[in-house]
């Protein structure tokens, strides 16, 4: 929560700008390979006059394997380019590696704080009904272990410090709901644990310590396994 109020309070808030003009542009992505530059203002796609950024999306969104002829302006100068949008099975359409620019204010301290509670609680409420579902499928396919939190980070991270900023704290506050779990390994788990000898009025014994010591493991093992798999 404290993350996502410095990150309001001095990043600011960014909210999309409707206008056709790039903002972050990825490296090694079709957008960037053809030249393209955050600050560029499309003109065109194919001939086809764009006029907003919903107009960039539609012109891209189903062109795959195609190349676009991209008309840009770049200050006084007309850039004319082409590029080739690639089908991303995640998104369910055929991106260019690039971020519409965006439009920040700056909101004070109070709003701040009330900013970063609407997210931590969004957040939370987003991650409980993702964990329903898992359970209720019983799949793990939406999981992803080490490998792949860590190419998810490198992926914001070409976004800029600030999105960093974000994934950060994003998974932070998912570690720490995770961990309150009643868990043999986790933190919760232990507090279960103490919950029952307090009704029990007395330690749960060798027993006990058997039941963390194997929750351990399986927690270790399935940490090494979710999502690591191709």
């Amino acid at each position: 929560m404290f993350l996502f109020f410095g990150i309001f309070f001095f990043a600011g808030v960014s909210t999309p700008n409707p206008e056709p003009v790039l903002g972050t542009v990825m490296a090694d992505k079709p957008a960037a390979e053809a030249g393209l530059k955050e600050g560029d203002r499309v003109i065109s796609l194919d001939g086809q006059a764009i006029g907003s950024w919903n107009d960039f999306v539609n012109g891209v969104k189903d062109n795959t394997g195609d190349a676009i002829t991209v008309v840009a302006q770049r200050g006084d100068e007309t850039v004319t380019t082409t590029m080739t949008p690639v089908y991303d099975s995640s998104a369910k359409k055929a991106m260019v590696g690039v971020m519409s620019s965006v439009n920040t204010r700056h909101p004070g301290i109070l709003e701040s704080a009330q900013l970063s509670v609407q997210k931590t609680v969004g957040i939370i409420l987003m991650m409980m009904d993702a964990l329903y579902k898992i359970l209720l499928e019983l799949s793990g396919a939406e999981l992803a272990g080490p490998i792949g939190v860590a190419q998810m980070a490198g992926e914001v991270a070409q976004m800029g410090f600030v999105p960093l900023l974000n994934f950060a704290a994003f998974l932070s506050l998912n570690l720490g709901i995770v961990n309150l779990f009643p868990i043999p390994a986790l933190d919760g788990g232990h507090f279960a644990g103490l919950c029952v000898e307090a009704v029990r009025g007395k330690p749960m014994g060798p027993q006990g310590d058997g039941v963390y010591a194997e929750g351990r493991h399986c927690a270790v093992a399935a940490a090494h396994g979710a999502g690591d798999e191709e």
